[in-house]
């Protein structure tokens, strides 16, 4: 689902707005949570005709 790249962007984000390193097993642990968070979250509003 992430690939590397994907990886390494979460970490740099995590370390500005947290300020601490975090290693690549966590930042996918919390990426996909953070995914799947937003999947049992977000529901579109849709146009009612």
């Amino acid at each position: 689902m992430l690939d590397d790249k994907d990886i390494t962007e979460f970490q740099t984000l995590f370390k500005l707005e947290f300020g601490k390193e975090i290693s690549k097993e966590e930042a996918l642990k919390q990426a996909v949570s953070l995914i799947t968070l937003f999947k049992h979250v977000y529901k579109p509003i849709l146009k009612k005709k």
